[in-house]
């Protein structure tokens, strides 16, 4: 059977070239709490540009003469944005590596885009997805909001209702009459989500034509509606295909229209076929698609915009030369000065949490701290390291190792301690967040979002510490000998005073150590010199450096291969297949179908998330109730992969594999549960 001419003109197309010694070392505890977060960043503000560069996004093709449909799209949008930078990026991977490989074609992704632009020094960048259906590769535009500049993004075609029945205005044209006509979806058959939009669409085009069929070459609808389409096409001897794609590529050629016998064109088996062009000759599709792009042109130059922008600026870490350099090294060479990085902070936490020991300043420190170690009956060395956790929670824990091995806390202080300071890590990062989330959901937006989070990490902590309090005075034979190593000395009634065998008087009985229980205490020595130990007389740092080396040592052991196996895993994509396979577990009936760009985008950051759904709220496609609702599931949803990431490695490297991994899993199952009770109570609020 002859192949069926296509109706547009397959020529050969041109190339689409898109391009951080007793006074002494509180100065220094201070100045690294000052500067821990700010020693890889430098502020800087990034206005916005006059005139945004426009990122036409698409899933690409490896068909030539398809490809001719860009070349449709791009003088349109030449023509309807001429002071403005066009640019192209392609987010299949295969077909970028096929282009370039076979053809010598070289195209681009989002992530190079980006990178390139922002060398350049670009300021604002506004995306327009042309992709179909928000789906699984319009995820990855969400994954390139870095917060490194300005970004906006125009919705994919079928995004709202509007627009649905817009596309079936467009190609209403197209429809013949007399005939059975197919529309030729693509579809997703792995997350059935994804085919919300295009069954939304099916629906309403089928019950306005009678003579119309949605079939998809994955996922839903699939190929059932092809039995139909063959009784009709039998009886009227046509049928007339119309592709809802942007280029009539492979699926096309080969699927629809090919000479095998399971092509559609011969299961069908219509005696004349004809084809309709794809959607990107189809200047009332594209209509649709400057609609979307003309909304996210506005937010980015909105003010709006400039806050939000801003406010990505200051919570990532991108704003800082060293950090851009990073990024800009090979992913191997990058992992490994990330390394180097954890090694030297480790290190660190050492050497901190063992000169406030010698020096003695873990006393005046732990004052500030008191009502943690008392609530928990914890030693009055954690209390520095709850500090530290401000700033950095892999030097708090590592301060908390040395303390255990310097004998000054137990197991159960330990496991509490490191639980604490999961929690108080938060703070770090999480607050750089409120102005971005805040200008994109608004005061009640953020007020909720946030009242849930932090309400989650205080509820973590209160309840670990009453747990790890109630553990000792109730199963501990002597409780008060667990307040020995808190500096804490209580006196005693005088019934349970106990009396002095010597023949001593009963006062020397109230302390609240129980005879023999007594714990010495390393007098503390000036930074200068050493003057406890048998040695007497040791230099100062000698000290610290001499008690912090078998830890240190101890910790490289676990660290290296623990990092290694993460970046072996980051190389292989499982991160990025783990961030949009996780919302796909558990699909909840309550948030809406854009929950599945989303929460993909929120995996890398929370900003990401927030501008993803900021541009859903613009679309007025959900509501801010919806989106805060949508993130916070989004938080928990990603746990696992913010623990595989950047918690488990520095949580086996510091407490050894079984104690890392059982408590980097507890602390992610204690904050899940207070956030799914946190989500419960504003769902009942707001209902």
């Amino acid at each position: 059977m002859m192949r069926p001419r296509s109706t547009w003109n397959r020529q050969k197309v041109r190339r689409l070239l898109p391009s951080r010694r007793v006074s002494s070392l509180l100065a220094l505890l201070c100045a690294l709490c000052a500067s821990a977060s700010g020693l890889l960043a430098s502020a800087s503000t990034r206005p916005v540009g006059d005139r945004p560069v426009i990122i036409l996004t698409a899933f690409g093709t490896s068909v030539l003469h398809a490809r001719k449909a860009f070349d449709h799209i791009d003088a349109a949008a030449r023509r309807r944005y001429p002071d403005h930078e066009i640019r192209w990026a392609f987010t299949s991977r295969i077909i970028r590596d096929k282009l370039r490989d076979e053809m010598g074609i070289v195209t681009h992704s989002v992530e190079e885009t980006i990178a390139d632009l922002q060398a350049r020094g670009t300021k604002a960048v506004v995306f327009q997805s042309l992709h179909v259906v928000p789906g699984q590769e319009y995820t990855k535009i969400g994954e390139a909001y870095a917060g490194r500049m300005i970004v906006a993004a125009g919705a994919a075609l079928l995004t709202s209702d509007q627009d649905i029945d817009d596309v079936i205005a467009a190609i209403e044209p197209h429809i013949r009459p007399g005939v059975p006509n197919v529309i030729v979806a693509h579809g997703n058959e792995k997350y059935s989500v994804y085919n919300d939009s295009l069954l939304a669409f099916a629906r309403r085009i089928e019950a306005k034509h009678s003579n119309v069929l949605v079939a998809s070459v994955e996922g839903s609808p699939g190929e059932a509606p092809l039995k139909r389409a063959g009784e009709l096409a039998r009886r009227a001897g046509a049928v007339h295909f119309v592709p809802l794609m942007i280029v009539a590529g492979d699926h096309i050629e080969n699927d629809v229209l090919g000479d095998e016998a399971e092509s559609w064109k011969n299961r069908v088996g219509a005696a004349r076929t004809t084809v309709s062009p794809p959607l990107g000759f189809n200047d009332a599709v594209l209509e649709v698609y400057w609609r979307h792009l003309d909304r996210a042109l506005v937010r980015v130059q909105s003010e709006r915009a400039r806050d939000l922008g801003q406010a990505g600026a200051d919570a990532r870490e991108g704003r800082s030369a060293y950090l851009r350099w990073k990024l800009a090294l090979n992913p191997w060479l990058r992992r490994g000065v990330m390394l180097v990085e954890l090694v030297f902070f480790i290190a660190v936490g050492i050497f901190i949490g063992q000169a406030l020991e010698v020096s003695g300043v873990v006393r005046y420190l732990a004052v500030l701290t008191w009502p943690f170690t008392r609530l928990g009956w914890l030693s009055k060395e954690a209390g520095p390291a709850f500090l530290m956790a401000f700033q950095s929670g892999a030097i708090a824990n590592t301060m908390l190792v040395s303390a255990r091995d310097g004998g000054h806390l137990n197991r159960r202080q330990l496991y509490t301690s490191v639980l604490v300071v999961s929690c108080l890590s938060l703070f770090a990062h999480l607050p750089t967040y409120i102005p971005a989330v805040a200008v994109a959901f608004g005061p009640e937006g953020a007020t909720a979002l946030f009242a849930v989070r932090f309400g989650a990490i205080f509820a973590e902590i209160f309840l670990v510490l009453a747990v790890s309090g109630l553990v000792v005075r109730r199963w501990t034979d002597q409780p008060a000998a667990a307040l020995a190593g808190m500096g804490v000395s209580i006196p005693l009634p005088d019934s349970a005073a106990p009396a002095d065998a010597a023949g001593g008087s009963r006062e020397a009985g109230r302390s609240l150590v129980p005879a023999g229980q007594e714990t010495q205490t390393a007098a503390p020595v000036s930074p200068g010199r050493c003057s406890h130990g048998r040695s007497g007389g040791r230099p100062f740092w000698a000290t610290v450096w001499s008690r912090s080396r078998r830890t240190l040592l101890r910790l490289l052991m676990y660290v290296v291969p623990t990092v290694a196996a993460m970046a072996a895993l980051d190389e292989l994509g499982f991160f990025r297949w783990l961030g949009n396979a996780m919302p796909w577990l558990f699909q909840l009936s309550f948030l809406p179908p854009q929950s599945s760009v989303i929460i993909p985008a929120q995996a890398a950051n929370l900003y990401n998330g927030a501008v993803a759904a900021a541009t859903f709220l613009d679309e007025k496609v959900i509501t801010v109730h919806q989106a805060v609702l949508v993130m916070l599931v989004g938080t928990i949803l990603t746990a696992p992969i913010r623990t595989l990431r950047h918690a488990l490695p520095t949580y086996i490297a510091v407490l050894g594999a079984r104690a890392g991994l059982a408590l980097a899993v507890a602390a992610q199952v204690l904050r899940i549960a207070f956030l799914i009770l946190g989500i419960w109570v504003l769902m009942m609020v707001w209902r």
